[in-house]
C-alpha cells in the first residue's frame, strides 16, 4: 500500500490530509456536494490533461438527462441535454450523467473512470484500414430456369410473365386532337439572355435572335431617360363643319386646323388628365375666320383670345389637360 499508515498520534489529521493530497488527483471535475443544490452544479478544479482547471458552477437543464463531458482540447466542461458530444468519443471525455426531476437532481451517474471517462482516457483515433482477405470460393451453379417466365405472384395475382405484365399495364388512352401547325419550330444555336425572339422568314418554324434587348424596350410604367428622341405620327387635321370643330385626343397629342369658316371648338372626346399638346392653326388664305372656344378650354385670366385676323396668318393652340371637364390652354399668336 503506498498510502502512509495513519498511527496514534496527537495530529493524526496531518497524515490524513497528506493521503488526501496524494489522491487529489482524482477530485478533478468531480462534484462539489457544497456548491450544488437545486438545478446548480458545482465541481472540483485541479489539473487535467496539461491544463489548470479552475472549479466552479453551471446550470443543469430541468426534466431531462444531463450528459456532462469536457472537451479533450481545452478542458472545457459543458452540459447538454443531447448525446452528440457525449458520444464522441474523439474530442469529449465523460463526466456524469445527471438525472433532473421538478427542478432537483434524482440521479448521478459518475462516468469519470468508465470507458471514455475523463480519468480513464477517452477513445483514440480509428485505426488504419486492415489488408483485403482473401477471395471466396465460387459457390456452386444452380439448376437451369425454365424458358418461359414460370409464375409470377404480385398483390395477389399469379400467372405467367406475359399476363402480368398486361395486367399492370392500363388500357391506351384515346389519341389528342391534332395541333394546327406544321412542324417543328427551331431556333438558333446560340443565344443571348434577355434577346427577344422574332419569326426568321414566313414559314413560322424558324426563330432568330432580335435587335433589341427586354431591357431595352420602354415601359408604361417606370421612370425611364430617353437616348432619342420620341415622335408621335402625322398629326392629324381638324375640320370644321356646320360652324363647330370636333376633335378626338384619342387620335393623338398634336393636331393641324385651316380656318374655313367661323367656328367652335367643340369639347373634345376622351379627354384624360396629363395629355397635352398643340393645334396649330392656320388663317383662310382669302377671308380670316374667327374661333370660339366650349367652356371645356380655359385661359389664363378667362380672357378668350382672338385668332390673328390675317389671311394665312399661323396662330399655336396649346392645351394641357387637367381632368375630364377642363383643360388649360393658351394661344400664341401669328407665329412667323
Amino acid at each position: 500500500m503506498n498510502l502512509q499508515t495513519v498511527n496514534a498520534s496527537a495530529s493524526p489529521e496531518v497524515q490524513i490530509n497528506e493521503n488526501f493530497e496524494v489522491l487529489d488527483w482524482a477530485s478533478v471535475y468531480g462534484k462539489d456536494p457544497v456548491n450544488s443544490t437545486g438545478l446548480t452544479w458545482g465541481y472540483f478544479g485541479g489539473r487535467w490533461g496539461g491544463f489548470a482547471v479552475a472549479a466552479g458552477t453551471f446550470a443543469l437543464a430541468d426534466n431531462a438527462v444531463n450528459y456532462i463531458v469536457i472537451d479533450a482540447a481545452t478542458g472545457a466542461i459543458s452540459a447538454d441535454t443531447a448525446t452528440t458530444n457525449w458520444d464522441d468519443g474523439i474530442n469529449y471525455r465523460h463526466i456524469y450523467k445527471v438525472t433532473t426531476v421538478a427542478g432537483a437532481v434524482t440521479v448521478v451517474e459518475d462516468h469519470r473512470n468508465g470507458s471514455g471517462g475523463a480519468l480513464a482516457g477517452g477513445n483514440g483515433a480509428t485505426g488504419d484500414t486492415g489488408p483485403t482477405g482473401d477471395t471466396g470460393l465460387t459457390g456452386d451453379t444452380g439448376p437451369a430456369g425454365d424458358s418461359a417466365y414460370a409464375v409470377a405472384v404480385v398483390g395477389g395475382f399469379v400467372g405467367d410473365e406475359a399476363a402480368w405484365l398486361a395486367s399492370l399495364v392500363g388500357a391506351t388512352g384515346a389519341a389528342g386532337a391534332d395541333g394546327a401547325g406544321s412542324g417543328d419550330v427551331i431556333g438558333p444555336a446560340g443565344a443571348t439572355d434577355g434577346v427577344l425572339a422574332l419569326f426568321d422568314g414566313a414559314t413560322g418554324k424558324l426563330l432568330k435572335a432580335a435587335a433589341v434587348n427586354l431591357a431595352a424596350l420602354a415601359q408604361l410604367d417606370a421612370v425611364q431617360s430617353w437616348t432619342k428622341a420620341q415622335r408621335g405620327t402625322a398629326p392629324a387635321g381638324l375640320t370644321s363643319t356646320a360652324a363647330a370643330t370636333a376633335i378626338d385626343l384619342d387620335a393623338g397629342n398634336n393636331f393641324t386646323m385651316t380656318m374655313t369658316e367661323d367656328s367652335t371648338l367643340s369639347a373634345p372626346s376622351n379627354p384624360v388628365q396629363g395629355q397635352s399638346g398643340v393645334i396649330v392653326i392656320t388663317q383662310d388664305a382669302a377671308t380670316p375666320r374667327t374661333l370660339a372656344y366650349n367652356a371645356f378650354w380655359k385661359f389664363p385670366g378667362g380672357t378668350v383670345p382672338a385668332l390673328t385676323a390675317t389671311a394665312s396668318a399661323v396662330d399655336v393652340f396649346t392645351y394641357y389637360i387637367e381632368s375630364a371637364t377642363r383643360a388649360t390652354c393658351n394661344l400664341l399668336a401669328d407665329s412667323k
